[in-house]
């Protein structure tokens, strides 16, 4: 009878151990269909992810140029009791401003023929430009009174007028004579027959030139690197 409970008590274990597999699985089951049929509300659905935001790309800085002296360059109005060529008066006036103009730091305006009163009101009436007066004269006594003029012998006589103030800033005169040169200098026109007029012009542009530097010098801008002497330029 003992042994019998003991077969019986045997075959009962894993009989049980079977059904409670059974049950977890079921019930397993059962919760995963649950969760199947369940509906998802509204409120509970996934929110749709934003695009990435893209930083805007950083404006390069405008480059601000530095404020430029305004200049207003004007010739003394011609002396008609001068035999100077006219084309000389615009030789001056071309190498005059080129010098200026390498300094690169000027904002300049060609003007009219004017008498000395002239560029004083006309600079009362400028805001912030400096007025200029250039003046080709003859250094010499006896060319102004008989009116041959030497085109070796001239001078260039310069003013600045302040703005608003017409008050003169700086005056002076510079003479073409110290710039004469030996004959044979390279670069240079030598002074032969027939070459008067390039010896001329090139003494009249180193004079206009020696010009501009006085009065870079007198507006207190730094000038830049003269050219090698014998360089006549355009």
């Amino acid at each position: 009878m003992r042994h019998s409970d003991r077969r019986n008590n045997f075959l009962i274990k894993p009989l049980a151990a079977a059904a409670l597999c059974c049950s977890i699985i079921f019930m397993a089951s059962a919760a995963v269909v649950a969760q199947s049929g369940r509906r998802i509300s509204k409120g509970a659905r996934a929110a749709t992810p934003l695009p990435p935001t893209t930083q805007p790309t950083p404006k390069a800085a405008p480059v601000v140029e530095p404020d430029k002296t305004e200049l207003y360059v004007s010739l003394y109005e011609r002396d008609a009791l001068l035999n100077i060529p006219l084309y000389l008066h615009d030789t001056m006036m071309q190498a005059f401003i080129q010098r200026l103009a390498e300094a690169s730091n000027f904002k300049i305006t060609p003007g009219k023929e004017m008498h000395r009163s002239e560029a004083i009101k006309h600079a009362k009436e400028e805001k912030s430009a400096y007025v200029i007066l250039l003046q080709l004269d003859v250094d010499t006594f006896d060319s102004r009174r008989s009116g041959n003029v030497d085109t070796t012998k001239l001078s260039i006589r310069y003013s600045i007028f302040a703005p608003v103030t017409g008050k003169s800033e700086a005056e002076g005169v510079v003479f073409q004579q110290d710039y004469r040169v030996g004959r044979g200098t390279i670069g240079i026109p030598s002074r032969t027959r027939g070459s008067g007029s390039l010896y001329s012009d090139y003494l009249l542009k180193e004079t206009a030139r020696e010009a501009a530097n006085r009065v870079l010098a007198s507006l207190r801008v730094t000038t830049p690197t003269p050219r090698p002497p014998g360089v006549t330029g355009n």
